[in-house]
Parts: structure tokens; C-alpha cells; sequence
């Protein structure tokens, strides 16, 4: 098991992504950091280029998305399935987050509400300790 967002949880999101590549991003780059809210930075920072994953822990690199929620949204997630019919009302109750004003990036680009819904797809195969 490991801690939410440290280093070795999000190599196993990398890991799971590169497994399980979605066809239709290729061309895609996408930098999405992840943490919690109230923190002033993320934690971790997943990188789509062409189609593949990297990870790596935030040290100020340039986000595409800053997704924040409380931990104990973040476990009813992985948990469980999260859905484009939550997005909506979690955003409208300040339970999930973007961090800029960067939550309009899902809803203008495709690829990137692609890549978002199917990082946490993967998040939920990750045994985490919360």
C-alpha cells in the first residue's frame, strides 16, 4: 500500500497508464498535478506526452490541471467509480477543486476530460493508505 500522491503511488499511476493507453490522445501533452485542499502546492504531478505517462513530485512545474479535494473525498473516489454526472455538483460544492481557475480546460478540450476520467479510473487499481 502506499501514501496518496507520494512518489511511489504516482509510479503506479504511470505504470497503469502506460498499460492501459487510450488511443484517441495521441498528440495529447498534459501536466496534472494532484494534492489536497488547503495545501498551498500539489503533491504529485502526472505527465502525458504522447500517449505515455511520467510522474513526478510537484516542484513547480507548469500545470494543465490542479486538482484538489479533501482526503476524504479522495478516498470515496478511489473507492468507488467517479463519474462526469459528479463533476458538476462536486465543483459546485467546492468538493473538488482546480486550483487557477483551470476546471474550463475539461469542458473546452476533449482530450483533456479524456485523460482527467481515465487517470482516476486507473487511481482506483492503486492500493492506498489513506
Amino acid at each position: 500500500m502506499y501514501n496518496l500522491f507520494c512518489e511511489m503511488w504516482m509510479q503506479e499511476l504511470a505504470s497503469l497508464w502506460n498499460n492501459n493507453q487510450l488511443e484517441k490522445i495521441n498528440n495529447t501533452n498534459m501536466n496534472i498535478g494532484y494534492g489536497f485542499i488547503g495545501s498551498e502546492l500539489p503533491l504529485g504531478v502526472l505527465i502525458i506526452s504522447d500517449s505515455k505517462a511520467t510522474t513526478e513530485l510537484y516542484v513547480g512545474q507548469n500545470l494543465d490541471l490542479d486538482v484538489r479535494a479533501d482526503i476524504m473525498d479522495w478516498q470515496n473516489w478511489l473507492t468507488s467509480e467517479f463519474t462526469l454526472s459528479q463533476l458538476g455538483m462536486l465543483i459546485v460544492h467546492n468538493r473538488l477543486q482546480f486550483n487557477g481557475n483551470n476546471s474550463q480546460k475539461i469542458l473546452k478540450i476533449p482530450s483533456f476530460a479524456t485523460i482527467f476520467f481515465h487517470s482516476f479510473k486507473l487511481m482506483n487499481k492503486i492500493p492506498t493508505k489513506f
